[in-house]
C-alpha cells in the first residue's frame, strides 16, 4: 500500500510540474507566433500599399528573424523540458520524503502485529509524523503494560483455578463414598455444586450399632467462601456427633463451637439433622432454619412434611437452641431430605420447581429404592430446567427403611 501511494504522489506531482511547464510553453510559443504574425501581417501591408520611394522589403533581414525566433522558441522549449525532468526528479524526492513515514508506520504496525512489543519509531523531524510516531511509541508502550497484566492475571487466575480445582477434589472426598450398612435402612445421596465448589454438605454414619445420623447443611453465598463455611461447619458436626445422640443438642453445640472458631459474620449455615434408632424404627429430628423433609409410605402412598419448630441457622446468635421431634417409621416409608437449590431451580420462564414438583415427583417414585428416587427426581430438576447450569447447589439425601425380613416377604 506505501508503494502504491508513493506511486501515485510522485505521479501527481509530475503531472502538476508538467501542466505548469506545458502552460509556460504555450505561452511563450502565443508570443512568439504572435509577434511572428504581427510582422508579417505589416510586412505583407507594406507590400499592397507600399508608396514610391518606400525602402523595399528586407527579405534577408525577415529570415534572419524568424530564424532567431524559433531558436528562442526552441531555447525555451528546452529548459522546459530540463523543468520537467527536474520536477520528476523533485517529485520524487518529495513523495520518499512523504511516503517514508508511512512506510516506517506500516511496519511498525506488522511488528505490533507479530507480538514485537519492544519495536519504536526514532524520527529526527518536527512535524505532525513525529507527532504520530510519539504516538505510536506510546501505544507500543501501553500494549507492553497491558500484555505484562495480562500475563500476570492469568497466571494468577490459573494458579486460582489450579486451586479450585483441589479444593473440589477434597470437597468431594468429605463427602461420604457409600452409605452405612445397616439392616433395614437404605441411604443415597446426591450433591451437585453451582460452580466448582460449593455450600451445600451431606452426611451419613453410624454412631453406634443400629443407630445412623443423617445430617444435610447449606451454607449461604456460593463458590470457595461457601464451601470454606460448609467444610468447617460439618468437620465440628461430625467430631460432635460422636458423642451426642440427641439432634437438638447437636445442632446447639455445633452452632456454639462454629461461632467460637468463626465469630460474628453475616453469613450463615442452615442444617437438619436426624439420628435413627433402626431396630426401633424410632427417629428423632431438628431444623436449624432447613427446609423441612418430605415423608412417603410406598403402601399408602400418603406424603407429608416433616415440620417442626426450624429454629434459628447456624451462626445467628452464638446462644441459639434448637428444638427436637419424634417420628416412627412403618415399613416403606420413605425420606427426602434437600437444599433450597431443588425448590429454587428455574425454567426459562424463571419459574420454580417448588414443592408441588417435589411431592409429586417423589411420590410417583416411592416404590424404588433410594437412589433411584433420587435418580428419579434429579431427572425431573434437570427437565425442569431445560439443560441450564443450576443458579444453587443442588443436593439431596433420600432413605428408605423397612424390616430385616421385608425382602424374603416381597419375594415370597
Amino acid at each position: 500500500m506505501a508503494l502504491r501511494f508513493r506511486k501515485r504522489l510522485t505521479l501527481t506531482i509530475s503531472v502538476l510540474i508538467f501542466l505548469v511547464v506545458v502552460a509556460m510553453w504555450a505561452a511563450v510559443a502565443w508570443i512568439f507566433i504572435s509577434d511572428l504574425h504581427e510582422r508579417h501581417e505589416n510586412a505583407g501591408n507594406s507590400l499592397i500599399s507600399g508608396s514610391e520611394g518606400s525602402a523595399p522589403i528586407d527579405t534577408a533581414q525577415q529570415e534572419a528573424d524568424m530564424q532567431r525566433l524559433f531558436n528562442r522558441l526552441g531555447v525555451v522549449m528546452a529548459v522546459g523540458l530540463v523543468m520537467v525532468v527536474v520536477g520528476v526528479l523533485v517529485s520524487l524526492w518529495l513523495s520518499r520524503g512523504l511516503s517514508k513515514p508511512i512506510v516506517q508506520l506500516s511496519e511498525g504496525a506488522r511488528q505490533l502485529g507479530a507480538g514485537n512489543l519492544n519495536y519504536r519509531l526514532y524520527w529526527k523531524r518536527k512535524d505532525e509524523f513525529q507527532e504520530l510516531a510519539q504516538s505510536f511509541n506510546i501505544m507500543a508502550i501501553s500494549l507492553q503494560e497491558y500484555m505484562h497484566e495480562l500475563k500476570q492475571e492469568t497466571s494468577q487466575r490459573e494458579r486460582l483455578e489450579s486451586e479450585v480445582r483441589i479444593a473440589a477434589e477434597v470437597q468431594e472426598t468429605l463427602l461420604p463414598e457409600h452409605p452405612p450398612e445397616v439392616d433395614g435402612l437404605e441411604l443415597a445421596g446426591y450433591s451437585r455444586p453451582s460452580r466448582d465448589v460449593g455450600g451445600d454438605f451431606y452426611d451419613y454414619f453410624e454412631v453406634e450399632p443400629d443407630v445412623v445420623c443423617i445430617v444435610l447443611g447449606d451454607a449461604t453465598g456460593k463458590g470457595l467462601s461457601a464451601a470454606l463455611l460448609s467444610s468447617q461447619c460439618a468437620s465440628i458436626l461430625r467430631t460432635l456427633a460422636n458423642s451426642l445422640h440427641d439432634p437438638a443438642e447437636l445442632l446447639t453445640r455445633t452452632n456454639r463451637e462454629f461461632f467460637n472458631r468463626v465469630g460474628p459474620t453475616h453469613r450463615f449455615v442452615t442444617l437438619f439433622a436426624m439420628i435413627i434408632d433402626v431396630k426401633r424404627g424410632v427417629a428423632k429430628y431438628a431444623s436449624a432454619g432447613h427446609p423441612p423433609p418430605i415423608l412417603i409410605n410406598a403402601h399408602g402412598g400418603e406424603s407429608r412434611w416433616l415440620t417442626n419448630e426450624p429454629g434459628y441457622p447456624l451462626l445467628f446468635f452464638k446462644d441459639s437452641t434448637s428444638t427436637e421431634k419424634e417420628i416412627a417409621f412403618q415399613p416403606g416409608d420413605k425420606l427426602v431430605l434437600y437444599s433450597d437449590g431443588l425448590t429454587d431451580a428455574r425454567d426459562g420462564a424463571g419459574a420454580f420447581f417448588g414443592e408441588d414438583r417435589i411431592v409429586s415427583c417423589v411420590e410417583s417414585a416411592a416404590g424404588k429404592p433410594p437412589q433411584a428416587l433420587l435418580k428419579a427426581l434429579r431427572k425431573n430438576v434437570q427437565a425442569h430446567m431445560g439443560g441450564r447450569e443450576p443458579t444453587d447447589d443442588l443436593t439431596m439425601v433420600a432413605m428408605g427403611y423397612r424390616l430385616e425380613n421385608e425382602d424374603e416377604a416381597t419375594t415370597k
